[in-house]
């Protein structure tokens, strides 16, 4: 089976469009050959460059091109976790005419449907940062702080009890029989309705689309506690975790395709992605089990890339 490398779309663009040093190009391709390794293409590189229109789509296809065969990924994280013993990897085929698939019809509304639910996160993002950010927000100290919050998390999610944070959070209270200290609480609440703009998009796209919730919310637990079934979604969640407690941070509309991409790392040799996903990244990947040992780097700096892929040694 071909070693892995899976490209940041901003590398892709870079080669691409030509600007990268040719001879530079030429070492990663020869790097490559020795070590067996092809390059991993997924929906979510088409995605990233539909947002871009026809030129970006075409730059795409031409990265693709300059290395001849790819790799493309047919059933990805999404599909194919949690892992068993029978299915341990996500589904890939060599391709030599990738510009056939990104110029496919039957690629246009998929990734449209991608498009328009990333556009919606982001916004609900925006409009979570406004509340979590405007004053510091208090921290939950607690182990009963902590399950006080995450239920009524869910129930929000869920939408039985409506939207109000302060219902949801009284309810679980006398329900559980739960008190906790006024700092606590306030903490509890503030995350409620900063949670709340961001669980709107989502109960909007899992509208549209027929999704149960409650049965998204029952494997997000299961991405969460089993990393090594479920390798791309806990890097995900972890992620998106480390940003969402980044309060200061402006949430960018990139976020979310980074996450996507971030999903196919475990799966991958070799990879590269911005600086700021990567130091997440660097973090969390030690702590886990991958069904392959990925590398991850800084994108826009390809030297570093060839002589990873050198580092993978010669293919067997």
């Amino acid at each position: 089976m071909a070693r892995r490398l899976y490209l940041d779309a901003a590398d892709l663009f870079d080669i691409g469009d030509g600007r990268l040093d040719p001879a530079l190009v030429a070492d990663l391709g020869a790097a490559m050959n020795e070590t067996g390794t092809l390059l991993m293409l997924s929906h979510d590189h088409v995605h990233d460059a539909a947002r871009g229109g026809t030129s970006s789509l075409d730059s795409l296809a031409r990265a693709a091109e300059v290395f001849g065969v790819v790799l493309v990924v047919m059933a990805g994280p999404g599909a194919v976790e949690p892992l068993t013993p029978e299915l341990g990897d996500i589904a890939v085929e060599r391709c030599t005419n990738f510009r056939e698939l990104v110029f496919a019809k039957a690629a246009a509304e998929p990734i449209a449907m991608l498009s328009a639910a990333h556009d919606r996160f982001h916004s609900g993002d925006r409009a979570a940062q406004v509340e979590l950010a405007a004053t510091p927000l208090p921290a939950l100290r607690s182990n009963k702080a902590d399950a006080l919050f995450m239920q009524s998390f869910i129930t929000l999610c869920r939408g039985w009890q409506g939207d109000d944070p302060e219902t949801i959070l009284s309810f679980w209270e006398l329900d559980l029989g739960v008190r906790v200290s006024r700092e606590e609480r306030e903490g509890i609440l503030r995350r409620l309705q900063g949670a709340r703009a961001m669980v709107t998009s989502m109960l909007a796209v899992a509208t549209e689309h027929e999704i149960d919730i409650t049965e998204a919310l029952r494997n997000a637990g299961t991405w969460g506690t089993n990393p090594d079934t479920c390798p791309g979604h806990h890097l995900a969640l972890r992620i998106s975790g480390a940003r969402r407690r980044d309060v200061r941070r402006k949430p960018q509309r990139s976020d979310w395709s980074d996450i996507d991409h971030a999903m196919h790392f475990p799966y991958a040799d070799v990879a590269t992605c911005d600086r700021n996903t990567r130091e997440i990244v660097a973090r969390v990947l030690p702590t886990m089990k991958c069904p392959r040992s990925p590398l991850v780097l800084h994108n826009r700096q390809l030297d570093q890339v060839v002589e990873a892929v050198r580092r993978l040694g010669a293919w067997r």
